[in-house]
């Protein structure tokens, strides 16, 4: 169930833009568009008991459902229980903004709908198992509880549901709700065993910076921000830490949106270029996105294209450059260019005849020329590695990371030597380079 609100007003202006078809005036926002949402649904995924954190929340879970993300802030009202208590497929209720751009809620207030007024929740790792007696001796904070397992009780280890008490082993991380006396259980699902964690919030809302993108294969190379629902202290966090470049990926059901409101498309993204995604890590470590958004886009139409460095005029601050699907341009820069080269600051001297670059600014197609504000420079051509690696392996260096057994410069570092192993083929990349080159070749004749 949803219900809407009004739609806050939003500032529009109209941007003048020295240009013609190629990039017309559009129009742009200066305040994101927000929406106030109200609605009950399934908890799927829940990353972290402490605020701040996200929940993904799926409305109508029987029917054609829609998943929502949803952002647990250190100001949301947790009304009820606390979040210690809940357990995925619990029912719940939320008042909150929804960010028309993203469609990320930011929760106001939440309520855990299954949760009875009589019912407590109980975590802990199970030291001792009666099959007996049916009880479950349940550790938390030093304490030891022994729980009751009824005929009634509901029971799972993931992807065992329903399973039994037998399935269940000392050691086990687990999450109980019991009754008031904490001494019968309702339910018990199993969070972790060892390095193997049962339930993995997968998708997760993180920044970062674009280093590499390969339209062809849907491929981007993203380096990780400071994201504060990302803590390095969380075995959940499945993404990585700040400074980690993780492998995203897209497909047709994607969304690209620019900063303030509106759609834009994969060759508007340049390196250098500061992203919000909401994406789903999958099994092979990569990150399905389903939402890109470029907060250095204002403007749908501003020219970021693709192509080759013909021609160096260092004194005329010129280049002469073949650009993919257009052909030959002059691309113009000044000392407020941003200049990068393989995902570094860099300056003019970095620019080498043959080197492909994407450019941003501001196209003329009478005079075909684009004066740039941005301009990233890739000695080879742009092909990201794609950084792949079992979860489990992702797992178990997050939970030595949570143990203060690795530090930052440890994940980093192994990073390096994934990546190392990671290259493609030169087979490959020579065809792809090949590719790439009768591509522009054809633009210059025209």
């Amino acid at each position: 169930m949803r219900h809407r609100y009004s739609l806050i007003g939003a500032a529009l202006f109209v941007l003048a833009l020295s240009v013609s078809a190629f990039v017309p005036p559009v129009s742009a926002e200066e305040t994101e568009a927000t929406t106030q949402v109200e609605l009950t649904g399934q908890l799927i995924e829940l990353s972290s008991t402490d605020a701040p954190t996200t929940i993904i929340v799926r409305e109508n879970p029987t029917g054609t459902y829609t998943d929502h993300t949803v952002n647990i802030l250190t100001t949301t009202s947790i009304q009820g229980p606390g979040m210690e208590d809940w357990i995925t497929g619990d029912t719940v209720s939320l008042f909150g903004t929804e960010n028309q751009n993203t469609l990320v809620i930011d929760a106001k207030r939440i309520r855990n709908l299954s949760i009875a007024a009589t019912q407590r929740g109980l975590n802990g790792w199970i030291t001792a198992i009666d099959a007996s007696a049916s009880t479950m001796t349940v550790q938390w904070a030093g304490v030891d509880h022994v729980v009751h397992v009824l005929s009634t009780t509901r029971m799972v280890v993931p992807p065992k549901n329903p399973a039994t008490l037998a399935d269940f082993l000392v050691g086990d991380r687990v999450r109980l709700r019991v009754d008031s006396t904490r001494t019968n259980a309702t339910i018990i699902v199993a969070l972790r065993r060892g390095d193997e964690i049962f339930l993995k919030a997968r998708t997760r809302p993180f920044n970062g910076e674009l280093v590499e993108i390969d339209e062809t294969h849907e491929t981007m190379t993203v380096r990780l921000g400071e994201n504060g629902n990302l803590r390095r202290d969380d075995v959940n966090n499945l993404v990585g830490i700040p400074g980690e470049l993780v492998t995203v990926t897209w497909d047709e059901n994607t969304k690209f949106v620019r900063r303030y409101s509106g759609k834009t498309t994969s060759d508007e993204l340049v390196p250098g270029d500061q992203l919000f995604i909401v994406g789903r890590v999958d099994d092979d470590g990569t990150i399905l996105a389903r939402l890109i958004r470029d907060n250095d886009i204002f403007r749908k139409g501003v020219a970021r294209e693709l192509g080759r460095i013909d021609g160096i005029d260092l004194a005329a601050n010129r280049l002469t450059v073949t650009v993919r699907r257009i052909g030959v341009w002059t691309v113009t820069y000044t000392d407020a260019t941003e200049i990068r080269k393989n995902g570094k600051n860099a300056t003019e001297a970095a620019f080498e005849v043959g080197d492909i670059i994407r450019v941003e600014g501001t196209a003329n197609t009478t005079t075909k020329t684009v004066a740039a504000t941005r301009i990233a420079v890739k000695g080879a051509l742009l092909f990201p590695l794609r950084r792949e690696r079992p979860l489990r392996d992702i797992v178990q260096h997050r939970m030595r990371h949570a143990a203060g057994q690795e530090s930052d410069d440890d994940i980093l570092s192994h990073q390096e030597s994934e990546d190392a192993a990671e290259h493609q083929s030169e087979d490959e990349e020579r065809a792809m380079e090949q590719e790439f080159e009768d591509e522009l070749d054809g633009a210059g004749t025209r």
